[in-house]
């Protein structure tokens, strides 16, 4: 299972570390150079564009799960035709967006909370992003092919190629002190000229870029993918709604207007680095899991639900606690003093984002096999309370109603999972599995970060935010490191991870 998960994730990891640098750099760049209330523009515009993806309908899960499916069985003429079908779908898709873009544009004042003076600047960057959108839903197709194929490292970087132009976009605009609309364009330019990237990989394919690309409607081959997409898209869609609602929400709600969707963005600009990196892995297992369920490999299961779920909560305590302990010194070094008092927030969202990403196999499985029906009701419950949390507790809240909000979404969710979901619908020991895979060495982490952060408490009263965050980070890693040694890894894992890495 570790293999499968190191397979293919060290470009992964290598672009999302510099993707999160990046934009760790631009926020504060842009908010400095535009002003918190503009910069709070730019934030509302990607979470419509980031909202709008869920016309995407779950196609893209469906298909990466059918390409792999049809790539192992040599099913070539199946997949072309869907491919090719695939296509046209997202190039509808694409025109819808870029419709509702162009409508909004126009009507600002009819959905946002808007000062006057800012309604043309943001139907600028509307419009940018509608001429966009169409290319941007285009390149769905592309990816999806090579994620089935296996070609993550390529994808990654090209990934990173597109984070560091969009962070030189950044750059540009604030050198050369460009309109909020000029940046935009900049960035636009710069998502969309990796394009050739993905074509050029497609060379790797038996088949001509026409029977993979060229548009047509197939729906005899592509009713199968389109069957389970749907499925998947039922469940999804409260949980996509319930994570790119909230900050539309706020600024309707919130005490703070725009100003505050410049402190969901600090946030979130933090927590996302933790999400990137369970995206990686995500797009690591979801191929490989298809073709374990397909075969019925029911040891190769077993590995991956159990070890899998028990070494990725190692992973990601290593580090998410560090930016829990860290949280205050982290926000004053990263904008400024003034933002320390968010820090309980940004502790309750990563530990909220702890949460989802130790079930990204048990997730990665439920998409394999498309047993999504009970998931769609508990999706539904924990969404409207998510919604009901935020938009009661917005206007004093702020930027925390965002936050509670979602931690209800999530433990509803996660709960579900353990009590019904794992053991009545996937067959495992979720008892087990909660317990020796993910509460010991999260609960290990826990205490390791709470007991150096009242020791630090204590005594480094004075010492700079720093050297703050480097003594308890070091000490952290340290300390639950030789924790794990001796109370989860037993020997013999320990030399597997060794070889592993190797």
């Amino acid at each position: 299972m570790l293999k499968l998960i190191l397979k293919g994730s060290l470009w992964g990891i290598i672009s999302k570390i510099f993707d999160a640098l990046f934009k760790f750099l631009t926020v504060p760049l842009l908010v400095a150079h535009y002003g918190k209330s503009d910069y709070g523009l730019v934030v509302l515009a990607f979470t419509l564009n980031a909202y709008l993806r869920i016309m995407d309908l779950g196609m893209n899960i469906g298909s990466i799960r059918y390409f792999a499916i049809w790539i192992k069985d040599d099913r070539w003429d199946t997949l072309s035709r869907v491919s090719r079908s695939s296509v046209t779908f997202y190039s509808v898709i694409g025109i819808v967006n870029a419709l509702l873009f162009l409508y909004l544009s126009y009507n600002i004042d009819l959905f946002f909370e808007i000062d006057p003076h800012q309604l043309e600047v943001f139907a600028w960057i509307l419009r940018i992003m509608a001429i966009g959108s169409i290319f941007n839903w285009i390149s769905s197709v592309l990816i999806q092919l090579l994620s089935a194929n296996e070609e993550l490292s390529w994808i990654n970087k090209i990934a990173l190629v597109s984070s560091s132009l969009a962070f030189c976009s950044a750059l540009l605009a604030i050198e050369f002190n460009l309109s909020l609309s000029d940046y935009f364009i900049l960035y636009t330019i710069s998502t969309l000229s990796v394009f050739p990237l993905y074509l050029y990989k497609l060379r790797n394919f038996p088949l001509k870029f026409s029977d993979l690309l060229s548009p047509t409607w197939d729906w005899i081959a592509y009713k199968e993918v389109w069957a389970y997409s749907i499925a998947i898209f039922i469940m999804s869609i409260f949980q996509f709604t319930a994570n790119n609602i909230r900050p539309i929400l706020l600024n309707n709600f919130a005490g703070d207007g725009i100003r505050v969707m410049t402190d969901y963005k600090v946030l979130q600009t933090i927590a996302m680095l933790l999400i990137a990196f369970g995206a990686v892995f995500t797009q690591v297992l979801l191929p490989s899991i298809s073709k374990l369920y397909e075969s019925n490999d029911k040891k190769r299961l077993d590995d991956l639900v159990y070890n899998g779920t028990k070494y990725l909560t190692i992973f990601f305590s290593l580090l998410v606690f560090p930016i829990i302990l860290n949280a205050k010194p982290i926000l004053s070094i990263y904008m400024g003093a003034e933002y320390g008092e968010l820090s309980v927030w940004l502790i309750i969202w990563c530990l909220t984002v702890f949460l989802i990403l130790h079930n990204a196999p048990v997730s990665s499985l439920v998409l394999a096999s498309g047993k999504t029906k009970a998931l769609v009701y508990s999706s539904a419950i924990s969404c409207i309370i998510s919604i009901a949390i935020t938009i009661v507790f917005a206007n004093s809240l702020n930027v925390g109603a965002a936050v509670l909000g979602y931690l209800v979404y999530v433990a509803i969710q996660i709960g579900f999972y353990y009590i019904y979901y794992i053991p009545k619908v996937l067959g495992f020991r979720s008892i087990y599995l909660f317990t020796n895979s993910f509460i010991i060495p999260s609960l290990l982490g826990g205490i390791t970060a709470t007991s150096i952060y009242f020791t630090s408490e204590i005594y480094l009263t004075d010492t700079s935010d720093y050297l703050l965050l480097i003594s308890n980070s070091t000490l952290f890693i340290i300390i639950y490191s030789l924790s794990l040694k001796f109370f989860v890894i037993k020997k013999h894992e320990l030399q597997r991870i060794i070889d592993n890495f190797r």
